[in-house]
């Protein structure tokens, strides 16, 4: 992916801010207001100290009640301020992450691969919280800090020029210190989210294969893992934070020492006669106004810093190539055949072909198996035929229309797709069936679970089709997570049907009880089994053996066994049979 530069990162977080205009321009007017409400009230304090010292009482006590009227004014200028600024944040984090989780349902599927979910949940809080953190914090003071700033640097220098230049003299070093932090914070700053998005990926990965973990006795070889990352969190969190400590004293001189400055030289000029001493008391007034801002940037050039870094991270998700979403919803039609692979090829990242020419045909209303030895390009058909890998040479075509001319949700509502690692969500059993075609009535979901051979159990559940059933189905047997999937299937009623060996992990009762919910199933439909175990695809229509991405071999089973060498050895290897011609073991 190209660099991401800043100007990109400002011009994405603005199209976020766009929307809420208005909340920006109260809070810039707010800051305009309060830039203005600030320099007038250093001014009454100018009155009230020399009308104390002339005593014009009657003036003194109208002034003070005039400063007590503009503070109260000043304050809820601050709080329209906060509350706008804080609303404007919440509002954009809102956005964003739904923008977020938009993209990722966009996504090819290809994507999602090649990125640990760990990563991109990250992204989505610590990245975000970064940037809410920006918005909420230092986007109106990209604003109120020149504003404020400009103004009361134009008022002082009316005041008195050279006490200005004596107050200010340390400050470009100051600044030049800061930016050279800054720097540095940032770059430790993407290292430092790296890390959290490796601790997360390892969290996930041990939460959901805790069972592994335990029963292979790795836990201290997991521990040790996350014990690294944690290392790693730690050291790059001091070196950040060694530089934000470093921001810290420059932040303090850069309130000291100008207030310092200020009153040793204003004194000085008081004796002089050069200003009153309410000239002095409103100059030093106006002077912490000054710093404040000044002494704050340090500081907001890392928020700025580590807001480009996580901003960066997202924007990467949010420009990643979504999945087409042109082409046609075909009719089904009547012919014969159903799919076709002609002459496809495909290679993952450009490595070795997964599959090379391929040639197959699905016929309608039959059965037909993919079988040959692991890594022969099996599962690369299936996600082509879903339209989850997109760049293949060839052609592929469903019902005879291309599948570069269908519409991806059309090529979906056509397939029904099963596979042994059966997907639950972490809700209701009646919610995991009816995501099978949503609006399906209950009575609609309850026939299908019949006809899956799972309305039984379900009913002997303590909740029924209620009960939750943990994420990834992790509270039922693998028999049952099948049904359900089945269930789901049935409810979809699509004219094609790909099988990922769904009984391959099952005991002999629960396998059992899928076959006969999957036979009602797939009576009449277009079927795609890819077969582990050939003794489930003995009766299949047809029998294809793949080889490194080609076909090999066709037929039945009992033409394959009879020609085709490399089906009857894996035949009789998985049974340990003797071929024929050898010796039985002993």
């Amino acid at each position: 992916m190209r660099e991401i530069t800043g100007s990109k990162v400002f011009s994405t977080i603005i199209s976020f801010i766009k929307p809420y205009w208005y909340m920006v321009a109260l809070c810039l007017l707010g800051t305009i207001f309060g830039t203005a409400v600030d320099v007038i009230q250093a001014k009454l304090l100018q009155y009230v100290v020399d009308s104390a010292i002339a005593g014009k009482q009657e003036f003194f006590i109208k002034i003070v009640f005039l400063l007590v009227l503009i503070m109260l004014f000043s304050s809820l200028i601050k709080y329209v301020i906060k509350y706008f600024s804080g609303h404007l944040g919440i509002s954009v984090i809102r956005d964003v992450r739904s923008r977020i989780a938009y993209c990722l349902q966009k996504l090819p599927a290809r994507y999602i691969e090649l990125h640990h979910s760990g990563d991109i949940i990250s992204r989505i809080n610590n990245d975000v919280g970064a940037i809410q953190g920006f918005v909420e914090g230092n986007l109106t003071n990209l604003v109120y800090y020149p504003l404020i700033i400009l103004g009361i640097s134009l008022y002082l220098i009316y005041l008195n020029w050279k006490l200005l230049v004596v107050s200010l003299i340390i400050l470009p070093i100051s600044m030049i210190a800061s930016n050279k932090l800054g720097n540095a914070i940032g770059k430790y700053s993407v290292q430092l989210q790296q890390e959290f998005a490796k601790f997360n990926s390892i969290i996930q990965d041990v939460t959901g294969g805790i069972f592994i973990v335990k029963s292979y006795n790795i836990e201290n070889l997991m521990f040790d893992k996350l014990k690294t990352i944690t290392e790693n969190i730690l050291d790059k969190k001091i070196k950040t934070d060694r530089r934000c400590m470093a921001i810290a004293p420059i932040s303090m001189i850069l309130g000291v020492i100008p207030n310092m400055s200020c009153i040793l030289y204003g004194g000085y000029l008081t004796i002089l006669g050069e200003i009153t001493p309410g000239e002095l008391l409103t100059f030093t007034y106006l002077l912490g106004f000054l710093i404040g801002p000044i002494a704050g940037i340090p500081n907001m050039i890392v928020a700025i810093k580590i807001t480009l870094q996580s901003s960066k991270r997202i924007i990467e998700i949010l420009e990643e190539p979504e999945e087409r979403q042109d082409g046609t919803e075909f009719d089904e039609k009547d012919c014969e055949k159903v799919v076709e692979f002609a002459s496809v090829s495909y290679a993952y990242d450009k490595g070795k072909y997964a599959l090379n020419k391929l040639n197959l045909c699905l016929k309608k209303g039959k059965v037909t198996a993919l079988v040959g030895s692991s890594g022969s390009g099996k599962s690369t058909v299936c996600k082509l035929l879903c339209g989850f890998y997109e760049h293949y040479e060839g052609e592929i075509k469903i019902y005879g229309e291309s599948m570069k001319y269908w519409s991806l949700k059309g090529i979906r509502k056509q397939i029904s797709f099963m596979s042994q690692d059966t997907i639950l969500f972490p809700c209701s059993i009646y919610e995991n069936i009816s995501f099978g075609r949503i609006g399906a009535t209950k009575e609609e979901v309850i026939e299908a679970a019949k006809a899956a051979n799972a309305h039984e159990f379900i009913s002997k559940l303590s909740n029924g089709y209620e009960t939750i059933i943990g994420e990834r189905g992790a509270t039922l047997s693998g028999g049952q997570r099948q049904r359900i999937a089945i269930a789901r299937a049935i409810l979809k009623d699509s004219p094609i049907v790909l099988l990922d060996e769904p009984t391959s992990a099952l005991d002999v009762k629960s396998e059992r009880m899928v076959k006969v919910g999957l036979e009602r199933f797939l009576k009449d439909r277009t079927v795609l089994i890819i077969a582990h175990r050939l003794s489930t695809v003995e009766n299949a229509d047809e029998i294809i053996v793949m080889n490194e991405g080609n076909v090999v071999g066709y037929g039945t089973h009992k033409e394959l066994i009879e020609k085709n060498d490399l089906y009857r050895r894996l035949y009789y290897k998985q049974f340990s049979l003797p071929q024929e011609g050898e010796d039985a073991c002993v």
